[in-house]
């Protein structure tokens, strides 16, 4: 059995220690105290304020040189105020097709895929445009596109946002969803 990642959190080392060690009798393993990176994000801890921050910086950023996209300037938020994006936005006309040629089709699918892989591993600020792009993955058009450049802009611009656990918070964590 090989595991890539695995990670055991808790205020209490006896209990990691209790949770481990039946596995390190099975399996070899190699732990680190404070990790600074797991999967795909990076782990920053402030001792001054208490605080754990998870957030994918990295991880943009090689997207973002991936897609050729590292210039981009920065949007201050994900989408336009009254995003409206319909099938009616969807190339038809041999016109309107030619003018997504210079748009690889497959790299807007890979580009919205990235995106909701970010947005449901914590950014959950971004997490429904990319669901309103995704509709659009088999026949983008231009509004979708700028969409999608929009978005982009967004998260190279917050790419250091993320996730902030604070030691001893008895903050509620509320959750809404459209379903």
């Amino acid at each position: 059995l090989h595991v890539d990642d695995m990670a055991v959190a808790s205020d209490s080392y006896e209990i990691i220690e209790e949770v481990m060690a039946p596995l390190e009798e099975r399996f070899e393993m190699k732990k680190e105290r404070e990790p600074k990176k797991f999967v795909y994000f990076e782990i920053e801890r402030d001792e001054e304020w208490n605080t754990l921050k998870l957030h994918q910086a990295s991880y943009i950023t090689s997207m973002l040189k991936r897609f050729g996209m590292e210039g981009v300037y920065a949007a201050r938020t994900p989408a336009e105020e009254k995003l409206r994006l319909s099938k009616d936005d969807c190339p038809e006309t041999e016109e309107e097709k030619a003018a997504m040629a210079q748009h690889p089709f497959n790299m807007y699918w890979s580009i919205v895929g990235a995106l909701g892989y970010i947005a449901v591993c914590g950014r959950f600020d971004i997490l429904f445009v990319v669901n309103v792009l995704k509709r659009f993955c088999a026949n983008p058009g231009i509004a979708h596109w700028r969409a999608l450049e929009r978005l982009v802009r967004y998260v190279s611009a917050t790419r250091g946002k993320g996730l902030v656990f604070r030691r001893g918070a008895k903050e509620e964590v509320i959750a809404y969803a459209d379903g």
